[in-house]
């Protein structure tokens, strides 16, 4: 009951009222609110709302967790998208992980030349070839083996000696010299493959005369 409304009564609590009454002040113990109109039922809604609250899920759990299964999904979301192109092989052979894509990004800065070697399209007569701008797809090496990638990085005489460095330094690494995820894991290593990406394919305008 208000305050406002006992001021008027007989049986009022307000203070100040009973301070300026000259009768009797009478204590009389009423269990709980029996009796008093309209408290019996907020007390009853009282009760039944204290026991109705239960806290959301999420309140269980720190953000951090939160933050960490979002960031989970969104990455298997997209790598199911990644694996599921038809396009891109030659990069998914190198890089079969969004993880390792990132990983390369972090590494190293992404040239010209690295992404023709991440994608195979570059000025090797082989992908030309394809496309009817060349009229074999012939290595000028000895004019008979097809010029893919694998061949200038691995195999053509004309790169022997950056190749030669290349694999000297990755033995020593203890790194496989034209495996992209081995090689990230030793920053020299990775970089001494880029050098000679870069120089092979800078070149190969003019090694092929095209």
């Amino acid at each position: 009951m208000s305050a406002t409304g006992n001021i008027n009564r007989y049986y009022t609590i307000h203070p100040p009222d009973l301070h300026a009454s000259s009768g009797t002040v009478q204590f009389t113990w009423v269990r709980s609110n029996v009796g008093i109109e309209g408290n019996e039922a907020a007390d009853a809604a009282a009760k039944n709302a204290a026991g109705l609250y239960k806290a959301p899920a999420y309140c269980h759990y720190p953000i951090s967790f939160v933050r960490h299964n979002i960031r989970k999904e969104n990455q298997n979301t997209w790598q199911s998208r990644y694996e599921s192109e038809a396009q891109g092989q030659h990069t998914k052979r190198q890089l079969p992980t969004i993880i390792d894509i990132r990983e390369l990004f972090k590494l190293t800065d992404i040239s010209f030349t690295l992404t023709q070697a991440l994608t195979g399209h570059a000025y090797n007569k082989h992908y030309l070839h394809r496309f009817h701008i060349t009229n074999d797809d012939k290595c000028p090496c000895d004019n008979s083996t097809s010029q893919t990638l694998d061949h200038l990085f691995r195999e053509c005489p004309r790169f022997g000696k950056l190749r030669l460095d290349h694999e000297f330094l990755c033995g020593h690494l203890g790194v496989s010299p034209y495996e992209l995820r081995s090689l990230m894991r030793k920053r020299s290593a990775l970089q001494s493959y880029t050098d000679m990406v870069n120089s092979i394919l800078s070149d190969l305008k003019k090694f092929n005369n095209t």
